[in-house]
């Protein structure tokens, strides 16, 4: 590539990111209400994520089963309700881990966490 045609792609590669980065800089603020307008919303509590991660057994499951523990996890109540049921998944998913000679990897997070701090 010669020299110029290097130039050029290197100039035409400025403008593209400092218009990228101009767009994402945001427009003063010049009073009160406009500036608490712009603030960000408050983030909504993070929920339990029920995904092969978090979930013990998930391997072990079949795509029904998953969408039903899915399902059971969003509607759960009570941080005792929700401990209850997922222990009884847990067990649940060691007898049919040794069935099959696997084993169950641990829950990573608790999995109720989002209801205690619902509280």
């Amino acid at each position: 590539m010669s020299v110029i045609k290097k130039a050029l792609v290197s100039a035409f590669a400025v403008v593209c990111m400092s218009s990228v980065f101009a767009a994402d800089a945001p427009a003063p603020a010049t009073d009160k209400a406009a500036a608490d307008a712009a603030a960000p919303a408050p983030r909504a509590a993070k929920r339990a994520r029920v995904n092969w991660y978090n979930t013990p057994g998930w391997k072990l499951m079949t795509a029904q089963e998953r969408a039903d523990y899915r399902a059971k996890m969003k509607g759960m109540k009570t941080p005792e309700e929700c401990q209850a049921f997922v222990d009884q998944h847990q067990a649940d998913m060691v007898e049919r881990a040794k069935a099959k000679g696997s084993e169950v990897i641990p829950e990573r997070n608790d999995a109720c966490n989002w209801l205690k701090k619902k509280k």
